[in-house]
């Protein structure tokens, strides 16, 4: 019994290291034919905190922010010759993986 309960110590910390306690928003960024739009700049606001997170999209259209605090958030995405678009405020929860596509 006392050596299973030594070895239980030595992983429990080792176990709740693994957690995260982040979000991630994903997604797409195309035209109004589903051409892809490259180098799109996306910026996910945390509206709380005033807290902007950007990130530009792949030569595919792909985009995505990991490790996001959980929280309230705005999306906005601009690229060159293209109007501005803004998504409405969302929540993100603990481990959610939001997928935007815009």
């Amino acid at each position: 019994m006392q050596r299973s309960s030594t070895v239980l110590a030595f992983l429990l910390p080792v176990c709740l290291w693994g957690q995260t306690y982040t979000a991630s928003v994903r997604g797409t960024v195309t035209d109004s034919t589903q051409g892809a739009i490259p180098s799109a700049v996306i910026t996910v606001t945390d509206v709380e905190r005033n807290l902007p997170y950007t990130a530009s999209t792949d030569s595919s259209g792909r985009y995505i922010l990991p490790t996001l605090p959980p929280g309230t958030y705005t999306l906005a995405v601009e690229a060159s010759g293209f109007r501005k678009h803004t998504q409405p405020a969302f929540a993100l929860a603990v481990q959610q993986q939001a997928t935007i596509n815009v």
